[in-house]
């Protein structure tokens, strides 16, 4: 059975919001050759092309950026889907930003992208240091979980996920990563479907696809990992096995 290889990017292919490191870039444009693979992020185009190098994103089979509500090949945008927020929520996240303790601002705390609006307490213009203190500090007081359970109660059209280290991603009900898998089933029928992600928990953003490629078939794997290294080190393995079983064919 064919396999289709899915990647979420930030924290799983390239340190967040990073270029992807060399020599996992060197690995990872053979086994784009060797391997059907599709990317499915949560960022806009603009900050994918940043972290992944242009010979890469041309070898893919596709790109799904914004959760899946745009679609491209190599730099062809070839359809998106639109959605215009409700005035209240975004009043609510205003207010959510201007009371949260977090001391560290650093400026654009809104950022609507295709089908949702991504939200940052220290805002997207921190730098990376500012980065890895929020994060720290999210993970020891649950800031964003907090976040998350609020805006799921009172607004339940709406799906709210952790996005990145310092982010929260909003999007309508079912606009979330889980909506490519139909279309790469239509695509793609009879295979089975490998995603990697690192925000696989309980309300990450990977978690959505992870939920309906386990329910679509025991064949299908979603791999939760901890960072771009680990990425890297299961993919080695998973090439030597596929040349290995190519030899084994030759030789039969």
């Amino acid at each position: 059975m064919k396999t289709i290889y899915l990647f979420d990017v930030d924290g799983t292919l390239t340190p967040a919001r990073k270029q992807m490191e060399r020599g996992f870039r060197n690995f990872f444009s053979k086994f784009c050759k060797e391997f059907p693979v599709y990317f499915v992020t949560g960022s806009d185009r603009p900050k994918l092309d940043e972290q992944l190098p242009i010979e890469i994103r041309n070898a893919a089979e596709g790109i799904f950026t914004c959760a899946g509500t745009e679609f491209w090949r190599k730099s062809e945008l070839v359809d998106q889907r639109h959605h215009e927020f409700d005035k209240e929520l975004i009043s609510t996240l205003e207010r959510i930003i201007d009371l949260s303790p977090y001391k560290g601002r650093y400026g654009k705390h809104f950022e609507f992208r295709t089908g949702m609006v991504n939200v940052s307490i220290p805002g997207r213009n921190i730098p990376q240091e500012g980065r890895e203190a929020y994060y720290h500090w999210d993970r020891a007081y649950g800031e964003r979980q907090a976040i998350i359970k609020s805006l799921a109660r009172f607004f339940p059209e709406y799906t709210v996920a952790a996005g990145g280290q310092i982010s929260v991603d909003v999007c309508p009900k079912g606009w979330t990563k889980a909506q490519v898998l139909t279309r790469l089933k239509t695509w793609h029928p009879d295979c089975r479907f490998v995603f990697f992600g690192d925000k696989m928990g309980a309300d990450g953003n990977d978690r959505p696809l992870a939920d309906v490629i386990w329910a679509d078939s025991s064949d299908n794997q979603a791999i939760s990992v901890e960072d771009p290294q680990q990425t890297q080190t299961m993919l080695e393995s998973i090439y030597r096995a596929g040349h290995a079983e190519q030899l084994l064919e030759l030789c039969a």
